[in-house]
């Protein structure tokens, strides 16, 4: 049984089975090059969504009337939220696929980061770009795959 529909593609092992006896799949250099050049806005993306936070941070906080601890937890729930999601990730891929996992996770990236402009007390803001750091770390955890 194969998750994917890639010529050569790997089949999945069954509980139990030798992990030896699974070839990972050769892809052609122009294979990889486009699947390089479709992936390289993701990440720029993905790293400027990152250090926009920290620049607009300072109009939020007026904004929001946030202290500096209450500025401080909304750029936390990021980075937090981003290790935590690691793991998850990893599982999440092998269960259902790479592929499923990578539009899966830059479509909801998309959309809470689309959602961060319309948070409108500190608990939207915070669970928003906790949101969106886990989408965008499945994502790049996906990728690196």
């Amino acid at each position: 049984m194969s998750y994917s529909t890639d010529e050569g593609a790997v089949p999945m092992p069954h509980a139990g089975a030798d992990r030896a006896a699974v070839r990972p799949v050769a892809y052609s250099p122009a294979r990889k090059a486009f699947l390089l050049v479709m992936l390289l806005p993701s990440w720029i993306l993905a790293n400027a969504d990152h250090m926009a936070m920290s620049i607009s941070i300072v109009p939020i906080t007026r904004d929001f009337n946030l202290d500096a601890q209450s500025a401080g937890l909304v750029l936390s729930a990021f980075d937090v939220s981003y290790s935590l999601m690691q793991l998850a990730a990893g599982w999440l891929g092998d269960r259902f696929g790479s592929r499923l996992v990578l539009v899966f996770s830059v479509a909801c990236w998309s959309v809470f980061t689309g959602l961060t402009g319309f948070a409108s007390t500190f608990a939207m803001l915070f669970a928003i770009r906790a949101s969106c750091s886990a989408s965008a770390k499945a994502d790049l955890c996906r990728r690196a795959r």
